[in-house]
């Protein structure tokens, strides 16, 4: 099949990409040819594996975390960054602000509520809300919190300390998430 693979390359990397395999799911392998810097926290590798399915690229990378589950949000306040891991593969990181005065709690959370928004308020187009994970004599059971992962009407803050506690994204980057996060799902937050 390599015959259907065309190869260039993007930003010092050879990207093999498909070529006349329309609407079907595959992988294409990318090669880095070199980097001069690796971005910080972050580790280079030789070859990075998506998944491709139509026109969309999903990242197939190992997860850079050890969480016990299959799927998890990992927001790094000290990166401004929030990763993004189905099936224990990083699909994609994205830029966040998250709250002023440490007011983001390095805890763990499970998404148990989502709500579409007007996209002109506060929380942007959508918002998703994390309760609260506490110990009981059992174990664990989570409670609503006043936090969330959303959207925002004020963009230019993402990569600052600006909400009162909540994560903001882009709101093109909360419509993009959104969707592909079940209600369930578990959210650590850490320094």
């Amino acid at each position: 099949m390599v015959s259907q693979y065309a190869t260039a390359t993007v930003n010092q990397r050879v990207v093999w990409a498909a070529t006349g395999l329309k609407n079907t799911t595959h992988d294409v392998i990318i090669k880095s040819l070199g980097q001069a810097s690796v971005p910080s926290g972050g580790t280079r590798t030789d070859l990075d594996v998506f998944r491709v399915t139509g026109s969309v690229l999903t990242a197939l990378r190992p997860a850079p975390f050890s969480y016990p589950w299959k799927t998890y949000i990992v927001i790094d306040k000290s990166s401004f960054k929030l990763y993004w891991v189905r099936n224990k593969m990083l699909v994609k990181t994205y830029p966040i602000a998250h709250g002023k005065n440490n007011c983001t709690p390095e805890r763990v959370w499970r998404i148990d509520a989502k709500y579409h928004t007007s996209p002109g308020s506060v929380y942007g187009p959508r918002k998703m809300r994390m309760f609260k994970r506490v110990a009981t004599s059992g174990g664990y059971r989570y409670v609503f919190s006043a936090y969330a992962i959303h959207g925002t009407n004020q963009e230019w803050v993402i990569g600052t300390q600006a909400s009162h506690g909540c994560i903001r994204m882009y709101n093109r980057d909360v419509l993009e998430l959104f969707p592909q996060v079940p209600t369930g799902t578990m959210v650590v937050t850490r320094k």
